[in-house]
Order: structure tokens, then C-alpha cells, then sequence
């Protein structure tokens, strides 16, 4: 595994870790915050429903007796069960005293006020608790407003209110101040916020030290392959070397059979395959390449006519369509070999009687350039062009051993390689019966 490609997975791992982290992170955090809005605005609405309801005994109790409706303090209205808390009993030691989830009451310094309104729409009485700064008119403003809204909840700035209609038939209104809970909640908020903020830093940190040590397996992996790859390739060469020096053997001293013809192929088949793994372990072991300045035109020029010879045997036509003195800063051999493969696989599948065309031409881009690589090919609209590129990959599914499908599969994936380490790309189309492949090459900016 190549450095580019080392880096490559690295990344990747690092996007995938933190990916994950982050939707966690932002659900728990958006769980927590809607969580704890439902629960103040449910506490609030308990708390108003609270006061409606005691307000509405006391006057009751007040019609059946003929006393005073209201008790002369405000907080009288309220009994124990209708608290969180017992005013008689100490706080101190006790930060969390009166703290429930499931009890429903009035907070310790709960702020409210009530107007009652008559027929008339007309203030009965103002009844003001823990609100010192608040007037009675004030108040009274403030009632009138979320009374004419005509809708039994709401809320208005930070005052939550309610309406609704007593025994005597007078409405009520009642409105909370709900300021320290907002405040405590967005102080909640922007601190939720800078944890999250902190918490990504620190474990973008952490996933990406301990990426090198995540990946390492795949890397260890990677090489003992290529390993195995070149010691597998020259061990086979010496018992090929021998069967095939055998079997010429016995051709020149008896005669050739069909036995003998078949034995002779199968070797160049497989010492065809084995030169194609080297080179598939040479070119990712490659991580250093020497870059200059490349005559394209030169170079496919002369790579086009080392092919000559194996058109013409095969019945084809070849020809080149080069635009001259199209240079750019490349790897030559790393030209040769993307230029070979892309032209012997042209070859190797061109129809009978066919033609193989090459073709290139600058790039839009500065230090850029476009290489067409085209071949006729009948049956190329059955063809998954999509994974020409994978290692193996053989578009005949019987896999054939005919000379004319005698790949491996391994050549698209090393050019692939090839124009991706320098920043380019690759792809196949097909078109009028011809299939072709397109390179596009960069050269780097300069030496």
C-alpha cells in the first residue's frame, strides 16, 4: 500500500470515526434541549393550572361562607401538596430540595400574577407574588393584553399566561414570569454549545492519533500481499522455465503434438500472469516517481509503433491522431506503461478486422493533456463499463481462454492507478460501436 493510498484510508477513517461522533454528539444534544424546553414549558403550564384551580376553590369557599373571596396573602391559596417545597422548613445544606421530575407544583420563588375581570371586562382585584418591581398597573396592562388574545394559553415576551373562566362567572388571568428559567436555559444552551465545540476538537484529536494505529492492520496486510506477491512470482518462474524447456525439448526430439502446443500456452499464460502481478506490486511500491518534462507526442508516437506489428499480424488497423509538442512536467515510464496497457488492451479486444485508434490533444488546463484510446467493439452496450477498473474483472462471464480474451484483468486497474497518483482520471464510454477510453492527464504546475 502506496503512501497516497496510506493517506487516502487514513482519511477516510477519520471522516467515518468523526462522522459518527458528531450525529451522536448533535443528537444527544438536541434530545437534551428539546427534553428540557418540553419540561419548562410542561412546568409552566402546571404551575398556571395550579393557581386557576385554587383560585376558583377559594372563591367557591368564599360564596358558601360569605367571607373574604381571597385570603390577604397571596401564597395562603397554595397548601403543600400544591408545593415543591415546605416554606417552614430550612434550605440550608439543601441545593436541590423541592427538585422533582414527576411532581407536579410550584416552584420555590415561582413569579405570578392574577387579574380577575368581570362581566365587564373590568380589573376585580390584582393579586401580585414574588414580583416586587411589578405595579398593579403594570400588571393589570400586561393581564389585558393576554386577555384579549382570547386564547386560553400563550405567551408574550417572558410572561407565560392563561385564561379562564371562575364559577362566578368572571375570568381570570393568569401570567408568570418565566425570565430566570429562559435565562438559565440559553446560559444552559451556550455552554452545551462550547462543550460540543471542545469535545469535537478533543476528539478529532484522539481519532486522529490513533488512526495511524487503526489502520495499521490494513497496512500490515497490505504488505505482507505484495510480499507474497513477489516471492509467489519467482518461485513459479523456475518450475515454468523448466516445464516449458521440457516440452521444447521434447518437441525437437519427437515432434510437436497437440499436447505439447497446449503445454507451450498454458506457460506463456501463465508467465503472462505472473509479469502482470509484479508489475501490479511494482507500481504500488511505487511512492517516489522521476518527473521531468515529457514529449507526449514523442513518447505515444513511439509506443504506437511498437504495436504495428501486432495490428497488422491480428488483422487491424491502427492509426494516431497526435497533436505535436504537447509536453507536460510527468513520469515517462509511468506515460509508457498507462499509454501500453490502454493500447495492447485496445488491441486485444478489437473486433475482427477492426480499428484502433489513438488520439491526443492539450488539455483545457495549463500542464494538462487528453488522451483517447478508442477500439470498434460490437457488444459493447452489454458491457458494464463501471467496473472495467477493478482488479480481476473480466467483462466475459465464461472467462474465456481464447487468444482474443487471453487478459487477466489487471492492466485498466494498473493505468487507473497511474493517472489517479498523478491527479487525473480515467474513464471508459462507448459510442457508434467503439469503446473508448479516456485519460486525462496533469503534469504537476513545475520542477
Amino acid at each position: 500500500m502506496e503512501a497516497r493510498e496510506i493517506k487516502k484510508l487514513r482519511k477516510r477513517f477519520i471522516a467515518i470515526a468523526m462522522t459518527s461522533i458528531v450525529l451522536v454528539m448533535i443528537f444527544i444534544a438536541v434530545t437534551a434541549c428539546v427534553l428540557m424546553v418540553a419540561y419548562s414549558r410542561s412546568q409552566v403550564n402546571r404551575s398556571l393550572d395550579i393557581v386557576v384551580r385554587n383560585y376558583d376553590n377559594a372563591i367557591e369557599k368564599a360564596n358558601e361562607s360569605g367571607t373574604t373571596p381571597l385570603p390577604a396573602n397571596f401564597s395562603d391559596l397554595f397548601t403543600a401538596d400544591d408545593k415543591n417545597f415546605d416554606s417552614s422548613e430550612s434550605f440550608e445544606g439543601r441545593p436541590f430540595y423541592g427538585f422533582s421530575l414527576l411532581r407536579s407544583g410550584l416552584l420555590q420563588g415561582t413569579r405570578v400574577f392574577t387579574v380577575e375581570f368581570n362581566r365587564d371586562n373590568e380589573a376585580v382585584r390584582v393579586h401580585i407574588m414574588n414580583l416586587d418591581s411589578l405595579s398593579d398597573d403594570e400588571a393589570l396592562a400586561l393581564a389585558r393584553n393576554a386577555n384579549s388574545t382570547g386564547n386560553a394559553r400563550g405567551h408574550f415576551g417572558i410572561y407565560f399566561y392563561r385564561n379562564a373562566e371562575l364559577s362566578n362567572g368572571n375570568t381570570l388571568t393568569v401570567c408568570i414570569n418565566n425570565q430566570d428559567v429562559i435565562y438559565l436555559m440559553l446560559t444552559a444552551f451556550s455552554f452545551a454549545l462550547l462543550v460540543f465545540i471542545l469535545g469535537f476538537l478533543i476528539t478529532f484529536l484522539l481519532v486522529r492519533l490513533l488512526s495511524w494505529r487503526a489502520i495499521q492492520p490494513a497496512i500490515e496486510n497490505s504488505k505482507r500481499q505484495k510480499e507474497f506477491i513477489t516471492n509467489a512470482s519467482h518461485e513459479l518462474k523456475t518450475p515454468l522455465a523448466v516445464i516449458k524447456a521440457n516440452t521444447e525439448f521434447i518437441e525437437m526430439t519427437d515432434k510437436e503434438s497437440e499436447w505439447t502446443k497446449s503445454t507451450l500456452e498454458q506457460v506463456d499464460r501463465m508467465d503472462g500472469l505472473i509479469r502482470n502481478l509484479v508489475m501490479i506490486s511494482r507500481d504500488s511500491e511505487q511512492e517516489t516517481e522521476v518527473e521531468s518534462e515529457c514529449d507526449l507526442s514523442s513518447i505515444i508516437t513511439e509506443t504506437l509503433g511498437s504495436f504495428e506489428a501486432l495490428a497488422k499480424q491480428k488483422g487491424l488497423t491502427l492509426s494516431g491522431t497526435i497533436t505535436p509538442d504537447t509536453k507536460i512536467i510527468f513520469d515517462s515510464s509511468a506515460v509508457r506503461m498507462l499509454v501500453s496497457v490502454l493500447i495492447d488492451n485496445a488491441i486485444k479486444y478489437c473486433d475482427e478486422g477492426g480499428e484502433v485508434a489513438v488520439r491526443l490533444s492539450p488539455g483545457k488546463k495549463k500542464n494538462s493533456a487528453l488522451l483517447f484510446v478508442s477500439n470498434t467493439f460490437k457488444d459493447g452496450e452489454k458491457v458494464d463499463y463501471r467496473r472495467f477498473f477493478d482488479r480481476f474483472y473480466r467483462s466475459d462471464e465464461s472467462h474465456s481462454q481464447s487468444e482474443k480474451q487471453s487478459g487477466y484483468g489487471i492492466g485498466l486497474s494498473v493505468a487507473e492507478s497511474i493517472a489517479q497518483r498523478h491527479s487525473g482520471s480515467i474513464d471508459a464510454s462507448f459510442k457508434d460501436g467503439f469503446i473508448t477510453f479516456t485519460v486525462n492527464l496533469i503534469g504537476k504546475k513545475s520542477l
